[in-house]
């Protein structure tokens, strides 16, 4: 009975009830209106979408209606613990309260017990709707007792953790405004400080790798409604909530009652507040000058770091004055500093690092960062995966040596970026099962001879052309097409089950062709006049061998569609094509009367072409030069072009059929009637 007395007081919380009884109300009302009402207007669309209750409730008919109480849920938690402690900002309205005799834990404890059941209660009340709601047998259909219970759950979740952390917050400040955007700001910190710190790296470390989908923070500090209905998470949440609780009535008891109104309570945390908010500032400064004037440099963060600084020192002091910003200005200066001399000598190490040959178990270099080479989906709540998806990984040892060498160059040597250049990830899977993964800018010209033996390795070469390890099984169709055709495109069209013959002999002659891809032909992207399509639907599977899968979701496919241009060194492919007829069904060159050659970057004037070419025989020349040579411009032809170092070449015939293709003065066989141009 004393502990009862001693831990809450009636009299306080009839205070609370008779102060802010309409909080409860309107949680109760919204929830009805703004998610109840409308899932009982709309139930019977569920019906028809559905066909009933699905087995996750996020994705559940009652889901779809449910994102608005979750966000009224991140309003009212902390406008009621700002309320409940409103007297903390208040030197007259601290000095009445404090003065009655009731001891502080009493009434830290009181107004919790308060907060918990103003936004607890109202969400069993509707819960409680929900389940006289399913009396109705059509609703029955749409949602599960499961789905409610869940409803129920990831919403008390949110309000117990978010009123516990406001109310910790709160501890902090003597200013209602202050407690306020505080809860914001910290609720968002620990990930903008995670997010920023690696975005930093990613400025300042040649190779280093941001990884968005790994971030620590957003794993164990930001649930999903989907990982709350796990009671794992649900529970954590509730540890967290508690140790907010417990941290904030320490922080009450120490707390001088005096320095209400304060935008921190505590003077010695003050110094902490300025360097805190003038970092912040700094940072977002940097990021925002790096963007907008393409210089790289932390001392950027200065100018913003001081503008914080001083906004930072006002607000402490409550006054419009630089006294005492010595100091801060001086830990700001030399963190910035330190932050510098950090990256640019490369102190950690972290550039110059290359693994030891003897304990990598094997190494992939791909164009693609290592977590996005998997498809990964949220299909009916579960995480699904294609079937055999291909890695390119490098195991023998010849291939790891020359990996190491190409790593060793670039530490050397750090490539700049440009409209010629491209980014190659290398992720090492090391023998201790951890991995090193650096990304890095290359020019495939200045990196030829580092490059080349690795390009030209069977498993680069599956990973660039997805047909060479592709499983036949899951082919579903060919199409062989031609920009030299009128539409429609598909001149050559063929079904696995009605042509298997011809599909498998297709198929084999590409094989043949891509295993023998030089260096060249590998980093050169330009569309060529012949192409071929393959199209898949692969079978998809799910992660965890714990989830229930159903007949239906364990049916479902993912379609892919490859495209692989013919170009003049692929003999087997243009030697089946020839047996097949599709070559004779295209244009000869006397079919066209025109060919319009496009450089406008010289001449200024994109409507007009340079050139335009009417003689049948340098139209057969030019016809003949770009539909038998092969083209060796960079990665980006339409960069090329820009730079004026490429031009566009446009086919015209009096029926109205036009090709377009995009060549290179580089390249070998040009017409000198072409060649002149760039002279």
């Amino acid at each position: 009975m004393n502990l009862r007395t001693s831990c809450f007081n009636s009299a306080v919380f009839r205070s609370d009830v008779k102060r802010l009884w309409w909080v409860p109300a309107l949680h109760t009302l919204s929830i009805f209106l703004l998610c109840l009402l409308p899932f009982y207007i709309d139930y019977h669309e569920a019906i028809g979408l559905f066909g009933g209750a699905s087995e996750q409730y996020i994705n559940s008919a009652l889901f779809q209606c449910s994102p608005v109480p979750y966000i009224i849920l991140g309003i009212l938690t902390v406008g009621i613990s700002v309320l409940l402690f409103s007297y903390l900002n208040s030197k007259s309205a601290v000095a009445t309260m404090h003065a009655v005799p009731v001891k502080r834990k009493t009434l830290y404890i009181t107004h919790i017990v308060f907060g918990l059941i103003a936004l607890i209660v109202p969400i069993l009340i509707n819960g409680g709707i929900l389940v006289i709601m399913r009396s109705n047998p059509n609703i029955a259909q749409v949602i599960s007792m499961s789905h409610i219970g869940a409803w129920i759950s990831t919403q008390i979740a949110y309000a117990v953790v978010g009123f516990a952390f406001s109310v910790l917050i709160g501890m902090f400040t003597g200013n209602s405004v202050a407690h306020l955007v505080f809860t914001y700001i910290f609720a968002v910190l620990p990930f903008l400080v995670e997010a920023g710190l690696k975005y930093i790296m990613y400025l300042n470390l040649y190779g280093y790798v941001m990884n968005d989908t790994n971030m620590a923070v957003a794993k164990y500090l930001y649930f999903s409604i989907g990982k709350l209905t796990e009671p794992t998470w649900f529970l954590l949440y509730m540890a967290y909530a508690l140790v907010f609780f417990l941290i904030g009535y320490l922080i009450y008891k120490i707390r001088n009652l005096e320095n209400s109104s304060e935008v921190v309570a505590f003077p010695k945390l003050k110094p902490i507040f300025v360097y805190g908010v003038s970092m912040c500032f700094g940072v977002a400064g940097y990021f925002y000058l790096a963007e907008i004037i393409n210089v790289n440099n932390l001392f950027l963060a200065l100018p913003f770091g001081l503008l914080g600084l001083v906004i930072a020192n006002m607000l402490a002091k409550k006054s419009f004055t630089i006294k005492g910003i010595l100091k801060p200005t001086v830990a700001l200066v030399v963190s910035v500093s330190a932050l510098f001399c950090l990256f640019h000598f490369d102190i950690t190490g972290f550039e110059k690092r290359v693994p030891d040959a003897a304990k990598i178990e094997s190494v992939s270099v791909t164009r693609r960062p290592p977590d996005s080479r998997r498809f990964v989906s949220s299909m009916n709540g579960r995480m699904v995966v294609p079937k055999d998806v291909y890695v390119p990984k490098m195991t023998k040892q010849q291939d790891i040596e020359a990996v190491l060498k190409f790593h060793s160059h670039k530490t050397v040597e750090h490539t700049e970026e440009s409209d010629n250049t491209d980014y190659l990830y290398v992720n090492y899977q090391l023998k201790d099962g951890k991995t090193m993964i650096r990304r890095y800018i290359v020019d495939y010209d200045d990196d030829r001879d580092f490059l080349k033996p690795i390009m030209e390795t069977e498993e680069n070469l599956k990973d660039r052309f997805p047909v060479l390890e592709k499983s036949t099984e899951d082919l579903t169709s060919i199409s062989i097409a031609d920009a030299r055709l009128s539409r429609p495109f598909n001149s050559y069209f063929m079904q696995k089950d009605t042509d298997t013959e011809i599909a498998n002999r297709l198929i084999d002659a590409l094989k043949a062709d891509l295993s023998q891809v030089t260096y060249e032909e590998f980093i050169d992207e330009i569309a060529l006049p012949t192409y071929i399509e393959i199209n898949y639907e692969i079978p998809l599977v799910y992660e965890g061998t714990d989830i229930l899968v159903t007949d239906l979701d364990a049916q479902r496919t993912f379609s892919d569609t490859n495209t692989y241009y013919v170009r003049p060194s692929y003999k087997n492919t243009i030697a089946l094509l020839t047996e097949l007829g599709f070559y004779d069904a295209l244009p000869a060159a006397s079919e066209y009367q025109s060919v319009e050659v496009w450089r406008t970057s010289i001449t200024g004037d994109a409507r007009k072409p340079d050139v335009v070419v009417t003689d049948p025989a340098q139209i057969e020349e030019i016809y003949n030069y770009v539909t038998t040579t092969q083209p060796k411009l960079k990665r980006n032809a339409y960069l090329e072009t820009e730079s004026g170092n490429a031009i566009t070449l446009t086919f015209q015939s009096n029926t109205q059929q036009e090709f377009t293709v995009i060549r290179s003065k580089n390249d070998v066989g040009m017409p000198q009637s072409l060649a002149k141009l760039f002279e």
